[in-house]
């Protein structure tokens, strides 16, 4: 996922995008705690639009406890509680958001690549943990 060169501008694109809470990630890959990696279908993704996250986000792996909603978990709009941007790492820009939903506590880690490949990592109160693979786009 990394890129082995780092381009100024590509980096400053990422992070001005990331401080302006202007991601939208569409995701082809999820990587469960157990079991293989499965490629998803479009139309997966994950969008962080200034104060707000909008989770469609396929799971699989073991939940702790039932769903209030009864529908997919990962599948939701929600207001941003915490969010931070960290640069310091060469190549990459990390991003941490949380959120918080009638079923569960979500805390997403983003990891902005000047590629645009971009890896997420969710941990949950609920749930295991998963991990998604795709691409940052416009």
């Amino acid at each position: 996922v990394t890129s082995k060169t780092s381009d100024p501008a590509l980096r400053t694109r990422l992070l001005s995008r990331a401080e302006a809470r202007d991601l939208t990630i569409q995701v082809s890959e999820m990587i469960p705690m157990q079991g293989n990696s499965q490629f998803v279908s479009s139309g997966y993704s994950l969008v962080i639009q200034g104060d707000s996250i909008t989770s469609h986000l396929p799971y699989f792996g073991r939940a702790y406890a039932a769903p209030y909603s009864g529908g997919n978990v990962f599948s939701f709009d929600a207001p941003v509680l915490k969010y931070s941007v960290d640069s310091r790492k060469k190549g990459v820009v990390k991003v941490m958001v949380s959120t918080k939903t009638i079923d569960d506590n979500f805390t997403f880690y983003i990891e902005l690549y000047e590629n645009n490949k971009v890896s997420v990592r969710v941990n949950t109160v609920n749930r295991q943990g998963i991990s998604y693979l795709g691409e940052l786009t416009d």
